[in-house]
């Protein structure tokens, strides 16, 4: 059964790079395939900040940090459609990397530091 995505479904997270100075190069970010090298920044789902994701849904996005060091990720809201849209997270810059693990409904990922300086997402929806 489809259902449609009447909530605003949030994959927003801050990727915050571990760094010894205190840059900041924050920027705004909404997910679609490819690769972002960044420092830190807010990141949405595709529909961005105030729209839904669409159904069938298939992106990869990597964030990598724009100096090589540690990248953590941290969650503040998640929510998709519980069972069906799926959230993937790798340890590393491909789907080929180690999963860190497969997140759906609303228990959300926490706080996810990559062992390298990547970290990539795979969102599907129905």
């Amino acid at each position: 059964m489809s259902h449609p995505h009447t909530l605003k479904v949030v994959l927003i997270f801050i990727l915050l790079a571990i760094f010894a100075d205190s840059h900041l190069c924050a920027q705004t970010y909404n997910m679609a395939n490819g690769t972002i090298n960044t420092c830190s920044g807010t990141f949405y789902d595709p529909g961005g900040a105030a729209g839904n994701y669409a159904n069938n849904t298939n992106i990869t996005e990597t964030f990598c940090s724009n100096a090589g060091n540690c990248l953590t990720v941290n969650f503040t809201a998640f929510r998709t459609q519980g069972g069906n849209d799926l959230l993937t997270i790798y340890d590393g810059p491909t789907i080929a990397s180690p999963i860190i693990g497969v997140f759906s409904g609303t228990t959300s990922p926490g706080s996810i530091t990559a062992s390298s300086g990547c970290l990539t997402f795979n969102f599907v929806s129905n």
